[in-house]
């Protein structure tokens, strides 16, 4: 009786132990067919979280999701899209991604920035399998390739231009299209200050731009190629005591207001025609039909002043954003699909202009789309905008951006303060105090 017990136990045992792993297998297969389900649309969309900080960008998020969710009804897409503030969003990110939970799936890395993402075990997915190299400007593309993998997806043509108001070169009596050399443009800045008391330039002292695209020109750098620190050298010292000249002798040019030239105050000032001449990325004209309205019609674009050095490049490709895929997604594929669906097929590469107005970074400026007018094209003088643009791209030299490349940007903003802001430092001493303070901060890491 007690054998015939201790069987009839065992076989209850046995019993629940098997519905226990029946019970346990259906669950892993629900949920597995449910997260399946998600990532293909199923009866829920699949949410997407994206943090960007241009407002042009969040916005144009959404807009793909409406368009895949038309193209895709049995793929929903549920995007979130979160637009945060410039000085908070990296130590945001930053913070998400040591800690392994709250990153995004997608996210937008401005290129100052994106080396910081490139070091040690990188969170960023590898986005090869839905980039095709040849079609893009390389010096775009390559600002986000590390070890042969691409980590960023462009997100526009960043060559440099300049953006003459024309009002004060009439007044003045100057011609762009005479200003063909960085030396006619010096001489034409004499005779506008002159004739019209207004500066031709301002000089960035919280943004590098207008430093960065002088030196770059010259085929100098911040960094070499081999990852050198090359801050100090002979032709960028050169430029910084150019520029330093040009606000405190010659007189020709100012601090920019706010210290850069993405600030309010500076699109207050040059909206107010403050100023005769910027130069800047081409990705810098819808900053005009956003924040400085008054200019309509009177803003005529220009390739940037060439340089008489041996080595001179036609245009300065800086700035930018890259969109990256955050490894930690739950949603890694969905997530890279998507990416490819909104910034990186031909297609898509092209509403990057119809639906931001961003110069693409690609070759597909022969495309009829570029020979009708936008609100964008139809700001500015120009008969065609895209005749610059092409003139642009011929050599585009873009800088190098290894993982000391955030350093040595936020040293020569402290170099650009003490120089032009307050006349406190030679740029030989400046820039020696920066390269120095870029080694120190490498060799504590």
């Amino acid at each position: 009786m007690k054998k015939l017990s201790l069987l009839l136990l065992l076989i209850m045992v046995l019993f629940l132990a098997g519905c226990s792993d029946s019970d346990s297998t259906t669950s892993n297969e629900s949920e597995s067919n449910s997260s399946d389900s998600n990532d293909n649309g199923g009866t829920e969309p699949t949410k997407l979280t994206v943090w960007s900080f241009v407002e042009s960008y969040s916005d144009y998020y959404k807009y793909s999701a409406e368009q895949w969710n038309k193209q895709f009804p049995d793929r929903q897409i549920e995007i979130e899209a979160n637009l945060l503030p410039f000085s908070d969003m990296w130590k945001k990110l930053t913070l998400s991604l040591q800690s392994g939970s709250g990153a995004p799936d997608i996210v937008d890395i401005e290129i100052n920035k994106f080396a910081n993402y490139l070091q040690g075990d990188i969170q960023l997915e590898p986005l090869n399998d839905i980039i095709n190299p040849d079609d893009y400007i390389s010096a775009r593309l390559n600002l986000y390739e590390k070890d042969g993998n691409y980590y960023g997806a462009p997100n526009n043509l960043a060559s440099s231009v300049m953006f003459y108001d024309m009002d004060i070169m009439n007044d003045a009596g100057i011609d762009p299209y005479d200003i063909v050399t960085w030396d006619d443009y010096f001489e034409a800045a004499k005779v506008v200050k002159e004739q019209t008391g207004k500066p031709m330039f301002t000089v960035g002292t919280s943004d590098t731009t207008f430093y960065q695209i002088l030196i770059l020109q010259r085929g100098s750098d911040l960094i070499d190629d081999e990852g050198n620190l090359t801050i100090a050298n002979e032709k960028n010292v050169e430029q910084l005591q150019l520029l330093r000249d040009s606000v405190y002798e010659d007189e020709i040019a100012i601090p920019s207001p706010g210290g850069g030239y993405t600030e309010e105050s500076y699109f207050g000032f040059m909206n107010n025609h403050g100023v005769a001449s910027n130069l800047m990325p081409i990705w810098y004209m819808d900053r005009f039909v956003n924040y400085m309205p008054d200019l309509k019609d009177k803003i005529l674009i220009r390739p940037m002043p060439k340089c008489n050095d041996e080595e001179c490049y036609d245009s300065v490709g800086l700035g930018g954003t890259g969109s990256a895929v955050i490894k930690q997604s739950e949603h890694v594929e969905l997530a890279k699909e998507f990416l490819q669906y909104t910034k990186t097929t031909k297609e898509s590469i092209l509403g990057l202009y119809t639906h931001m107005g961003k110069v693409p970074p690609a070759h597909v400026y022969d495309h009829e789309v570029f020979k009708k007018p936008t609100e964008i094209t139809e700001f500015f003088l120009n008969d065609n905008v895209f005749s610059v643009v092409d003139e642009v791209t011929k050599t585009v030299v873009a800088p190098n951006v290894p993982a000391d490349y955030p350093k040595a940007v936020a040293a020569i903003q402290d170099a650009l303060f003490n120089v032009i802001q307050n006349d406190s430092m030679t740029a030989e001493e400046a820039l020696e105090k920066a390269e120095e303070d870029v080694r120190n901060q490498s060799s504590d890491d």
